[in-house]
């Protein structure tokens, strides 16, 4: 399954931006480093719960969430800036996958 999901970060100061970035086969790590367990996602509402439970996590704690574009270079969200945000995680076809990572002002709709 390949996913694209689309978020919007409202940040304190009323600035919206916008990140769009697909994952190919998208699996959940949990454990410690020398027993890990990986679970496969296998259903798009899978998916979008894992993300909502990880922004809340980096929201509590005022981290960083980052997406690596496709030269390689990295896109970040800081949450201790943001007040809410909105998610929206659908399931893509191959030819649909351009390399969609975006950290940019909002100005389309989700």
């Amino acid at each position: 399954m390949k996913v694209r999901l689309k978020a919007k970060f409202f940040f304190d100061n009323g600035e919206v931006k916008r990140v769009v970035w697909t994952i190919s086969d998208p699996t959940v790590i949990y454990g410690s480093p020398s027993k890990p367990v990986k679970t496969v996602l296998t259903t798009v509402k899978d998916v979008q719960d894992e993300f909502q439970k990880s922004f809340r996590k980096l929201h509590k704690e005022g981290e960083v969430f980052t997406v690596a574009g496709i030269g390689g270079d990295l896109s970040g969200v800081h949450f201790n800036k943001v007040s809410y945000w909105t998610l929206k995680v659908e399931e893509i076809g191959e030819e649909e996958d351009k390399s969609n990572h975006v950290l940019a002002p909002m100005k389309d709709e989700i």
